[in-house]
């Protein structure tokens, strides 16, 4: 995890003329911010994401009354040059907004303002900021195996059609793609012939696909988000969203049907051209036909007609994301803490697993710390969270996971 602490007077940029922060609430937005918000994002293909977006923090908003956003402008312009969407937590903690879908979180900067989140932190007041998922801007070729950044894959069309970067993907691949079309071929031959479907996702059967995920959750030990108390309200917002003219998202879902039955699907948030899957789940029966894979090939040929230019595959998986994805964001981890008492507070609580190992990453300390922020964005009641921790110790132990 990235730190940026509090340990000197120049670790932390104090606030000066260059910059103005204020703190809103998403119902008191001017509609003048909320589009220079966009045109923030528009900007920058790494915050580009229905999930960095203000209609995004203004769905949250309406499952959740602690939604914060915090605006920098220039002193001199006004022009926006930063936004951090949070919820504000206890004793001045602020997490990304919609955790524990947050699977990318910001701050969104101007590349050429010199805010930094030191200063975006000092300026709002608040006393610390956490996230695992906030987005780097860094080239590929500069990542190495062993560095802390964490890779999501995309498809991105990149002005191509979908035919063209598919046929572009098979020639890189064919020994793969031969395979996919050998698996289609098995599954229609023994099972019955494959619809692709997408649209709204009360129309397609949601509730099998979240039924699946949920029995997943349950099989591998992990927190059912799907039911969880803070996490359980976000999905069905954005199940039952449209777009129309003062939202550009909706609630979105791919799949594949066989005999008019779901066996694979993908459901999320879709903002225009681009859309963010949260949920993938398929049906047990058919894991020998890898109907997951067999979704995301039939998504290649098909980005034209849901009129998507980005599919956004997020985190994990490399072994069978790489053959499909051509685009790549990358994330951290981060903690940043004001040079205050509160701040100090926080660090010291948050580094004390480090005496039982969480420096390295990929050990069982680090990785029971990651399970227990997890459950603490996702449910909402102690006794929940309690619930849960002892359901992760007794499933799961300290093994990888949420």
């Amino acid at each position: 995890m990235k730190e940026v602490s509090s340990d000197s007077s120049d670790s932390i940029a104090k606030p000066d003329s260059n910059f103005t922060c204020s703190i809103q609430t998403m119902s008191h937005l001017s509609e003048s911010d909320r589009q220079a918000w966009d045109a923030l994002c528009a900007s920058d293909f790494n915050f580009d994401t229905p999930l960095l977006s203000p209609d995004f923090a203004e769905l949250i908003s309406r499952t959740r009354k602690d939604v914060k956003c915090i605006l920098v402008r220039e002193t001199d312009t006004e022009r926006l040059v930063g936004v951090l969407c949070v919820h504000k937590r206890s004793f001045g903690l602020i997490r990304p907004v919609g955790a524990p879908f947050s699977d990318y979180a910001g701050p969104i900067i101007a590349k050429d303002s010199g805010l930094t989140l030191e200063t975006m932190l000092s300026l709002s007041g608040y006393s610390s900021y956490r996230t695992g998922t906030s987005i780097v801007h860094v080239d590929e070729s500069g990542v190495s195996e062993d560095s802390d950044y964490d890779r999501s894959f995309i498809i991105d069309l990149k002005g191509q059609s979908a035919a063209d970067h598919l046929e572009g993907l098979r020639s890189q691949h064919a020994k793969r793609f031969k395979n996919f079309r050998r698996l289609m071929n098995k599954l229609e031959r023994e099972c019955g012939e494959v619809e692709f479907v997408f649209g709204a996702p009360t129309e397609l059967s949601l509730d099998r696909l979240l039924e699946w995920k949920s029995s997943q959750f349950m099989r591998e030990g992990f927190l059912d988000v799907i039911t969880a108390g803070n996490a359980g309200p976000i999905l069905s917002a954005v199940a039952n969203l449209t777009a129309d003219g003062g939202n550009s998202l909706s609630g979105f879902m791919t799949g594949l049907k066989i005999n008019g039955e779901l066996i694979a699907g993908h459901f999320g948030v879709r903002d225009e051209t681009n859309f963010h899957p949260w949920i993938s789940a398929f049906d047990p029966k058919f894991e020998p036909y890898s109907p997951g894979i067999l979704l995301l090939y039939m998504i290649m040929t098909e980005m034209d007609a849901m009129g998507l230019k980005t599919y956004d595959l997020s985190t994990g998986h490399e072994s069978y994301k790489k053959y499909f994805c051509n685009g790549y964001r990358f994330t951290q981890d981060i903690d940043v803490y004001a040079p205050n008492l509160r701040g100090t507070l926080h660090k010291y609580s948050f580094q004390s697993w480090n005496l039982i190992g969480a420096k390295n990453s990929q050990g069982p300390a680090a990785r029971m710390r990651r399970r227990f922020d997890h459950i603490f964005v996702s449910e909402k009641t102690l006794l929940a969270r309690t619930a849960e921790i002892l359901f992760a110790i007794r499933r799961r132990g300290v093994s990888r996971g949420n």
